[in-house]
């Protein structure tokens, strides 16, 4: 039997295409489907001709049609959906004295449409560069409707069959399947080195569930819920843009801490609508869909005023599918209309899908290449340009008559944009794929004469079932504050001392910091006055004053010396560093389960079973690097100014220019050193100015350290379970249960606490917390011979000048940390980007195991996909209890609560 597959839009008419998991180039969508044959086939041996708009049979609905007379037509099948034929070799089957010619059952994966998408089969959008782009394609499609159907028989003309007569029929039909991408790509974008600068080395995991109905006119309605989720945790890019060195981050605050690193998680519900315009040749599609981000940080476009958590967008599309044995071009044009701006245009090529390896035992290997190019309109990146190509293939490779296949897909992504507004490089994956429709559920799809026509199923006991499929579960942990001790920022210190006499030279020597007075005789003269030298001419304060003839009359001239004392002393105070994480988790697990043969419970219309499970997750919490501690070094300055006045009477000429520095004495000039004296000695009339002393005192941060404390903890769990529970069939295909079963779990952990100690350069400026700085300047005239004072002030300090003496630290990075101001890091950020100095790193680990009782609850689902009820899809969802437990390395402590609500789908087969 021949087949010529020229099915409805679906799509790309039914070409074989799929995604692996959650695709995210230009890709095909993995997504083994089922669906009506065009062209014709005739069974030969039957009589029976299908036409064109035959509604096609499902090999597993039926074994062997048994005909009237002594011959079987034997390997009557259905053929999938699609564009591509794929065929066995015509066998010769001798049954009695009739010949029947047996085809193999022509498998081919549906055809979908739309840009593929991150784990979802129909093109779910995807984000785009710099953060203020994202796009999408349309929810997978299958092949299109079946129409009615008119077959007569001619095997016996003295004993026709009874004329078939199948009706146009709508049908549902489900899609599901769960997968791994190296990278991340979606319209060019590699999208995980997009929202975060750190780098994602294993890819994304995802899944998605898509419901259909095709209606009796061939048009379908879709709806999907996809999920996609990142292996690596990664920071926020939204949290990463506001870190220094960044522009704007504010680097030195006390509130500074690096964030904790999430998985990156959206959910995506997609719908669309499909119809043929014109047959044989267009196929159209629209579509919603919705985008939910876990953290809208990841998305937190510039002038977005703040994080996106959600957006929504629209689609369109056409294929031409008159050239459907040559190729299938498909045009298809989105825009979002919330959170991001532009829209995105895309002309994909699908070619003919071709088969190897199909006698070697197995289904063979379905081959399904695409081409693809791309131009933006403002989405990926402002204004307008060409954006990508996609070279790809995608494989299918079919797991008997089930519906099940196993995908693989190899992807290149060619950028056209210099980097502005895509990618480049490889990315492939690998994905479980399952197909179920409504039409298989019946075994009258041919309206034979029972008398003619026999069902025959296969006898199997099928008590036992295995089944292996992946969770996703969250797990919380909330960690202490890190109990750290303060750094000694004094042991970062020079200390200074002090220099200088604190007294007046009168009656001895004052040796102060920078010059000298000598009170003491013999250099103390008999007037009051004495000797000095000094060590710059920037201490003579005041001038000489002259007459309008230009004649020195008088000055008014004192000389400053000074001295200092230092004091050192510090502050220290920690800081709340509590914090909380959870992890979203997609784990593997394992179940066998057996069917009791009860005798007292053998009339139930339900089954009890009992079996045994395992599942394996890491579960990977953090608490950001936070500020634990600070402590500061203070230098407390205090600094003494002795002012003398210079015995300008007689020794004014002689004191008329700069003094010789570098002389060991300077007698021609003095200064009072004794103003009482100086009074007694000429008379009345004559007065001194008593020497001054003016002092300040300079409080000024000088050293300033930063404690840092990171932890995270790793919990690998290892859960046994041995569930017991209940199993009722809703019909021969769809069965639930409810199951309860105590659990014991293995916990792993480590907890690793890391302390950085960072001395900073924001230090704070000197504050004065003393300030006695005002004295007596005086006036002398000759001609008055008398003198005339007055009072001035000077302020020996400020509220902020000291701290200039003070030379900035540079901030410098931690040692291995990257550099967090955008695009690709280069590498795993080994340690944050910290203020200042790294003057010391250590860190505290432990390990720890506990053993935890639980119990958990189960509602499941389970769907046979094939009619010998061997393979069958199971969804579930479940309630984890178990204790809480606490981890604590000396410096932080963790309590992990690992009860959960969780999900999952599985793939099982019964013997």
């Amino acid at each position: 039997m021949k087949a010529k597959h020229l099915g409805k839009f679906g799509g790309f008419c039914g070409l074989s295409l799929f995604v692996t998991g959650a695709q995210h180039s230009e890709g095909a969508i993995i997504m083994t489907d089922y669906a009506p044959i065009g062209g014709s086939a005739t069974a030969v041996g039957t009589g029976i001709t299908i036409p064109s708009s035959a509604t096609a049979v499902r090999p597993s609905n039926i074994g062997a049609i048994t005909l009237a007379g002594n011959s079987t037509a034997a390997g009557v099948s259905q053929v999938g959906g699609g564009s591509v034929q794929t065929q066995s070799s015509p066998q010769n089957v001798q049954s009695g004295n009739a010949t029947s010619q047996q085809t193999a059952a022509t498998t081919s994966t549906g055809g979908s449409s739309g840009e593929s998408g991150g784990a979802t089969s129909g093109g779910s959008g995807r984000p785009s560069s710099g953060g203020n782009r994202r796009s999408s394609g349309g929810s997978s499609a299958s092949p299109s409707s079946t129409s009615g159907v008119s077959a007569k028989s001619s095997f016996d003309s003295k004993n026709p069959l009874p004329e078939i007569v199948v009706e146009p029929e709508s049908f549902w039909k489900l899609n599901a399947n769960v997968g791994w991408q190296s990278e991340y790509y979606f319209r060019g974008l590699n999208v995980l080195d997009r929202i975060s600068p750190t780098e994602s080395d294993d890819g994304v995991v995802s899944g998605k569930i898509d419901f259909g109905y095709v209606f009796r006119d061939g048009s379908e309605i879709d709806f999907g819920i996809g999920y996609v989720e990142s292996v690596d945790q990664l920071l926020p890019r939204g949290a990463a843009k506001n870190l220094p060195p960044n522009p704007g981050a504010t680097r030195f605050n006390e509130d500074f801490f690096v964030p904790s690193l999430e998985r990156y998680t959206e959910t995506n519900l997609l719908s669309s609508y499909k119809r043929t315009l014109i047959p044989d040749q267009l196929n159209a599609q629209i579509g919603v869909n919705y985008y939910k981000f876990s953290d809208g940080r990841f998305w937190e476009p510039e002038g977005k005023g703040g994080p996106v958590p959600d957006t929504t967008e629209i689609m369109a599309g056409l294929s031409y599918v008159g050239m459907a044995q040559y190729v299938i071009p498909t045009f298809t044009y989105v825009k979002d209309v919330d959170a991001f701006d532009g829209s995105f245009f895309s002309l994909r090529t699908d070619f003919p899908s071709f088969t190897l390896l199909q006698n070697a035992g197995f289904g063979g290997v379905t081959l399904s290449p695409f081409a693809a190019v791309s131009y933006d309109y403002g989405y990926n990146a402002p204004g307008d340009g060409w954006n990508n190509v996609d070279l790809g293939v995608n494989a299918s490779i079919p797991i008997g008559n089930s519906g099940v296949a196993l995908n693989l897909t190899g992807n290149y992504v060619f950028d056209l944009s210099d980097g502005v507004r895509s990618d480049e490089g490889f990315w492939g994956g690998v994905s479980i794929s399952a197909y179920l429709d409504s039409r298989s559920f019946a075994n009258d799809h041919l309206a034979m004469d029972p008398k003619s026509v026999v069902f025959a199923a296969p006898e199997n006991d099928q008590k036992w079932r295995l089944s292996v499929g992946a969770g996703l579960k969250g797990v919380s942990a909330d960690f202490g504050s890190a109990h750290v001790d303060p750094y000694d920022a004094l042991s970062l210190i020079h200390k200074k001392k002090g220099a200088g006499d604190l007294g007046f030279a009168n009656g001895r020597d004052a040796h102060y910091k920078d010059g000298s007075v000598f009170g003491a005789p013999p250099t103390r003269y008999d007037d009051g006055t004495a000797d000095f030298r000094i060590t710059s001419n920037d201490q003579i304060l005041g001038k000489q004053n002259f007459d309008a003839n230009g004649e020195l009359i008088g000055g008014d001239r004192q000389l400053v010396f000074s001295s200092d004392r230092y004091s050192y002393d510090s502050t220290e105070r920690t800081l709340n560093t509590g914090s909380s994480d959870h992890d979203d988790v997609i784990y593997p697990y394992v179940r066998l389960m057996r069917e009791l043969d009860l005798p007292p419970l053998a009339n139930l219309p339900f089954a009890i079973e009992a079996g045994f499970e395992y599942s394996f997750s890491r579960s990977e919490f953090d608490t950001g690097t936070r500020l634990a501690a600070v402590s500061s070094a203070y230098e407390t300055a205090e600094m003494y100014n002795f002012i003398y006045d210079v015995d300008e009477l007689f020794t004014l000429d002689a004191f008329s220019g700069p003094i010789d520095t570098n002389a060991a004495r300077d007698f021609i000039a003095d200064v009072i050193v004794d103003p009482a004296t100086f009074a007694a000695f000429y008379g009345e009339g004559f007065s001194g100015s008593s020497p001054q002393r003016a002092d300040s005192a300079t409080r000024t941060e000088i050293a300033k350290v930063a404690l840092f404390a990171h932890s995270d903890l790793q919990v690998d769990s290892h859960e046994f379970a041995i569930p017991i529970g209940i199993r009722l069939d809703l019909n021969e295909r769809v069965h639930v249960g409810l199951e309860v079963a105590p659990t014991l779990t293995l916990f792993d952990s480590n907890l690793n606490t890391t302390i950085y100690a960072q001395q900073l350069d924001n230090l704070s400026g000197g504050r004065v917390i003393r300030n006695n700085t005002s004295f007596q300047r005086r006036t002398t005239t000759l001609s008055g011979e008398e003198f005339q004072q007055g009072t001035m002030g000077q302020n020996a300090g400020s509220a902020s000048g000291a701290a200039g003496a003070v030379a900035p630290m540079a901030a410098q990075q931690v040692a291995g940390g990257q550099a967090l101001s955008g695009g690709r890091a280069g590498g795993r950020i080994l340690a944050p980007v910290l203020p200042g100095r790294t003057i010391d790193t250590y860190q505290v680990s432990h390990d720890q195991q506990d053993w935890q009782w639980g119990v958990a609850t189960q509602a499941s689902i389970l769907i046979d996909l094939d009619s010998e009820d061997t393979w069958f899809l199971e969804m579930w969802a479940r309630y984890n209890w178990v204790d809480d437990f606490s981890v604590s390395n000396g410096l932080v402590s963790a309590t992990v609560d690992p009860s959960s609500f969780s999900g999952g789908i599985g793939l099982g087969y019964r013997f």
